[in-house]
């Protein structure tokens, strides 16, 4: 910029850019000096008698080591050359006796059969002559599979019977193996919820999602494609008293699953909560809006404190969240995280039975899931987001509800 421009400007702008040529001069003058000073070290150093010798030692040295290097390499090839040689020489008597062996063989029959009946002076002659060039060719076939350069293989050297070989820029076609043992059945409980009881014991299929998936399979083509939904699952992230790992339960217990809890209902809630809206804060910082998030309060050891998450941008955001979480520390535990497809949505996945008190199976041995009601939201938001195939209601539609249901808000 030039000195016109300069004063244009006003006195901040102009002191700015001043004091920013001025850091520029220092710069150059301090690189220019820097180096001046390798430059004058590296004139002493070349000038000592010492770094001379060391450079004299150093290309000795090297020198020595080349010529070691290419002894020792002519000293090899010349051993596996002899080796070559020898193990020729050794397929080649081999053939040879092996020639000689088929021709007894051919010739014994021919001169029994001789004594036996009459026949014209060149029968026998030509029968023994026919064998031969077949073991000739046959010989020529082995030495070019064995030593190809030894036996030249132009296509004039092969017997008539033989194929022309193929060109040297194609390589022969490979038959396709198609297997047809049929795939075990597909687990349905891995299908809904993403998570099976016996794990990698199971005898049923559990498919797992990729990243880059293009085609379904055929069962998958039934249902799936209207409702499934690629989730964020965090096993065993959520972790409470309240929640322990049972594995093991007596007949009493499975009888009663409220004997199980001797702690305050209300605690674990409240631990809940404060649990919900740290991660929920968390992962929407870092991957965008969530559409549902679900944690189970199952005692299985499958399912027990897992946490489902549903982003709006996708099942890429997903995928992504799964990457950067797995390995990290949350409440002294080290989180694994994968990406679970709900074949059937979340409507399949949630057990609708729990919340109106009349699973059957109780949070001991029911394979859905049994999920909290998150801060604010009632049991009929749950029941209604699992009719319109949502994980969770918007805070705006849990509104529109409560204006449908109760008539009118009562704002405080």
């Amino acid at each position: 910029m030039s000195s016109q421009d300069i004063t244009k400007l006003s006195h901040r702008a102009r002191r700015a850019i001043l004091k920013k040529m001025k850091r520029k001069r220092l710069r150059q003058a301090l690189a220019q000096a820097r180096e001046q000073h390798e430059a004058d070290e590296l004139a002493k150093l070349e000038a000592s008698p010492s770094y001379q010798q060391r450079l004299k030692d150093e290309e000795e040295q090297l020198r020595l080591e080349t010529l070691m290097r290419e002894r020792d390499e002519q000293t090899w090839l010349a051993r596996e050359e002899e080796a070559r040689r020898q193990w020729l020489e050794k397929q080649s008597k081999k053939i040879i006796i092996h020639d000689q062996n088929v021709k007894e063989t051919v010739q014994q029959p021919q001169i029994f059969a001789c004594s036996d009946h009459t026949h014209s002076d060149g029968e026998i002659p030509n029968a023994i002559t026919s064998v031969s060039i077949k073991v000739d060719h046959l010989s020529v076939l082995i030495l070019q599979l064995l030593a190809p350069n030894v036996v030249s293989s132009s296509p004039e050297d092969l017997p008539p019977w033989h194929h022309p070989p193929l060109p040297a820029n194609i390589a022969p076609l490979l038959q396709p193996t198609v297997s047809h043992t049929p795939l075990p059945e597909r687990c349905s409980f891995f299908r809904k919820t993403g998570a099976c009881r016996y794990g990698l014991s199971c005898s049923r299929r559990h498919d797992y999602p990729q990243r880059f998936e293009s085609v379904l399979s055929e069962n998958e083509m039934e249902d799936d494609l209207d409702h499934s939904c690629l989730v964020l699952c965090i096993p065993h992230m959520f972790t409470h008293y309240c929640l322990p790992a049972v594995k093991t339960t007596t007949s009493e217990e499975l009888e009663d699953p409220d004997s199980l809890l001797e702690a305050d209902e209300t605690r674990l809630l409240t631990d809940y909560e404060e649990f919900y809206v740290d991660v929920r804060a968390e992962l929407e910082s870092r991957w965008g809006r969530i559409s549902a998030l679900r944690t189970c309060r199952n005692r299985t050891e499958h399912l027990r404190g897992t946490v489902y998450v549903e982003f709006a941008l996708g099942p890429g955001a997903a995928w992504d969240a799964a990457e950067a979480l797995t390995g990290r520390w949350f409440a002294s535990q080290q989180l694994t995280c994968i990406v679970a497809r709900l074949g059937g949505g979340w409507r399949e996945a949630v057990c609708g039975l729990y919340h109106r008190g009349r699973c059957p199976k109780g949070d001991l041995r029911c394979n859905f899931l049994h999920v909290f009601l998150n801060p604010g939201e009632t049991i009929h938001d749950l029941h209604r987001a699992l009719r319109l195939q949502r994980g969770e209601l918007r805070h705006t539609d849990r509104e529109i509800a409560n204006v449908s249901v109760h008539g009118s808000f009562r704002r405080e």
